[in-house]
């Protein structure tokens, strides 16, 4: 994942984690009054959100 024009982050979990649920745990999608649809994808290994009727 890449910041917006920049470099990749980098994140660490917190000490006594959970292990993170594969990928499909957190796919689906949900309307949202505001912003339309929401959706998360699988996409190249990692997630993707796509926001409003544009895919934003």
């Amino acid at each position: 994942m890449h910041r917006h024009g920049g470099a990749p982050w980098t994140a660490r979990a917190p000490a006594g984690a959970a292990p993170a649920e594969p990928n499909t745990a957190y796919t689906g999608t949900c309307n949202s009054g505001c912003y339309g649809p929401l959706t998360v994808s699988e996409q190249g290994g990692g997630l993707l959100m796509t926001a409003g009727p544009a895919n934003l």
